[in-house]
């Protein structure tokens, strides 16, 4: 009579060795608990009906009344169902509510991660373009809190697309170096890689990934002005500019509560404003079932108004 009511308790320690073991639920704990009650309340009728389905049949077939089979089978549903009623509820009251996102197996820029750029870049620069006098008087490493000054005229390396933002501290000396570097097409970074002395043995090093360029590479070397080397420093810059991507907004976002909404997504935007929104997402809560369905672009509210001078953003929906 009571073959289903140890499936209760399986299902518990099942999901408890989950809980424990899985850090990646996809629902939390109480409500997997409360998902499992509906299901079973809802086979539980079923059978039942079915039951007195069949009995209905029979009795309509001069094969008996059966009211002694109806009676005892609705006093075992009542006994089944009080039973796990009970103890789902012992449950889903310890079962705790807290539910862990962790990362996707799958990244993809855009949907579910996004990029800081060009906050603090690496940047290849002669030290007579970094000093307001166009001297090469000083190594490397002195040059800190600086910006690059223009492209002196004997300089053999001046890139198209010069750097703005202020050099925070060049490392050690490059002198006598040979520098081969891979200018990159992506936005967000200047180079593929570069490499020191290429082809020699001593102070040979290589920067970045061992891909193909995309574009010609470019070899550079120092130069001699006078008595002075002018040497090619690689120097750390934080640049802002339209390919830099640098604020986060930590606004307070409310649901609306009023209409009975709960908060069921984040939206982080990465924007190039400081007045740029952040977004939740607004999802009415529904008494007989946990909310457990995707955010849509529509629903997302903002924490303020937009500000007419951002152009872009980009958002991750999480």
């Amino acid at each position: 009579r009571y073959a289903r009511i140890p499936l209760v308790d399986k299902i518990a320690l099942e999901f408890q060795y989950e809980e424990t073991h899985n850090l990646c639920p996809t629902i939390s704990a109480q409500q997997h608990f409360y998902r499992d009650y509906l299901e079973m309340t809802i086979l539980e009728i079923k059978g039942h009906l079915v039951n007195k389905f069949s009995w209905t049949i029979l009795r309509n077939m001069g094969e008996g009344e059966f009211t002694a089979e109806e009676e005892d089978s609705i006093r075992e549903h009542e006994k089944r169902t009080l039973f796990m009623t009970n103890k789902l509820r012992e449950v889903i009251g310890a079962a705790g509510r807290e539910l862990v996102t962790c990362d996707p197996s799958d990244w993809e820029l855009g949907v579910n991660y996004d990029q800081l750029t060009r906050v603090v870049q690496g940047y290849i620069v002669n030290e007579v373009n970094i000093n307001d006098v166009f001297t090469c008087t000083d190594d490397c490493k002195y040059h800190v809190d600086r910006e690059v000054y223009g492209c002196y005229k004997k300089d053999s390396y001046c890139p198209k697309d010069k750097g703005t933002g202020r050099i925070l501290r060049c490392e050690a000396d490059t002198k006598k170096d040979y520098i081969t570097l891979c200018p990159s097409d992506n936005p967000a970074r200047r180079y593929e890689y570069f490499e020191t002395n290429r082809g020699y043995k001593n102070n040979n090093n290589f920067y970045g990934e061992h891909n193909s360029c995309p574009n010609n590479e470019i070899l550079i070397k120092s130069w001699t002005r006078g008595f002075f080397e002018c040497s090619y420093c690689f120097c750390l810059m934080d640049e802002k500019s339209d390919n830099s991507d640098r604020f986060f907004n930590l606004r307070e976002v409310t649901s609306d509560v009023d209409e009975n909404k709960v908060v069921t997504g984040v939206r982080l935007c990465i924007v190039r404003s400081l007045d740029a929104p952040s977004w939740i997402n607004n999802t009415t809560k529904e008494p007989a079932y946990p909310v457990v369905r995707q955010a849509t672009e529509r629903e997302f509210t903002e924490s303020g108004n937009l500000s007419a001078q951002v152009k872009q953003f980009r958002c991750d929906v999480r």
